[in-house]
């Protein structure tokens, strides 16, 4: 949720540029500040909506978000290389890593993406079993799960890159990019397209949190207690552990 409250602070940002610059009124122990927190909040609200209907309720949601979120990510993707002057001096910067650097930088990559696929082996089960064959489940995932990751981590890469030819450093993450470019050009035009594709990166966080994590957790939680919970409930109390092991911590911590 804490990454969705980062979309909303962005469309906020296109929409009302002085919320960049709102004033904080947090103390620095609590680990965010003002603006971040209420774009979190925002988020985390919209989430605990999407939560209350069952998921063949909201099935548009996933419809809607399989055709919008990919049309942001190339339209990101071709908006990067235009400010980089095409792809030619991305593809062509030098190397930075020699020797064990360069071999570390390889596993440490190895391993963002084995851990990935490793949330996503773990949320399976509740999904696949409802399929009524095995090639349900099969056929799909070996198709779409190499081919869609490979996608969006090639768009990854540019615009990580690109980022490096347009600013002097590399700014790997998506969101830090588009406040980046409403940091240095906040034109109409820069507005617009900053809260198109935030949005999109918000609707795609959302679909995420109900897939992932509330179905999840429901499922499991139900499971562990059926007299108690539904997958409903069950979803309300991850939302809620969401929010006290303060997320934005975490992230301020990983590495």
């Amino acid at each position: 949720a804490w990454l969705g409250g980062e979309c909303v602070v962005l469309i906020l940002r296109s929409i009302w540029p002085s919320y960049g610059t709102l004033p904080n009124t947090l103390p620095v122990s609590s680990g965010t500040n003002t603006r971040d927190f209420i774009g979190f909040i925002i988020f985390w609200t919209l989430s605990l909506i999407a939560i209350w209907f069952p998921v063949q309720k909201i099935r548009i949601l996933f419809t809607v978000k399989s055709i919008v979120v990919p049309i942001a990510a190339v339209v990101f993707f071709i908006w990067t290389l235009v400010k980089a002057k095409g792809l030619g001096p991305v593809i062509h910067q030098p190397g930075t890593l020699k020797g064990s650097l360069h071999a570390w930088a390889w596993m440490s990559g190895i391993m963002s993406c084995i851990s990935n696929f490793a949330t996503l082996i773990v949320n399976n089960p509740d999904y696949t079993r409802f399929a009524t064959r095995p090639s349900a489940v099969f056929w799909p995932q070996l198709l779409t799960i190499p081919i869609g990751f490979s996608i969006t981590c090639f768009i990854g890469i540019i615009v990580g890159s690109s980022s490096n030819v347009i600013f002097g450093q590399p700014i790997w993450n998506p969101l830090e990019l588009l406040g980046e470019f409403l940091d240095s050009q906040p034109s109409i035009g820069t507005r617009i397209g900053v809260f198109f594709i935030s949005l999109a990166f918000a609707l795609a966080q959302l679909g995420v949190n109900i897939a992932a994590n509330s179905v999840s957790a429901g499922s499991d939680l139900t499971a562990l207690l059926p007299k108690f919970l539904n997958i409903r409930r069950s979803g309300y109390i991850c939302a809620v552990v969401g929010l006290i092991i303060c997320p934005w911590n975490l992230l301020a911590s990983s590495s």
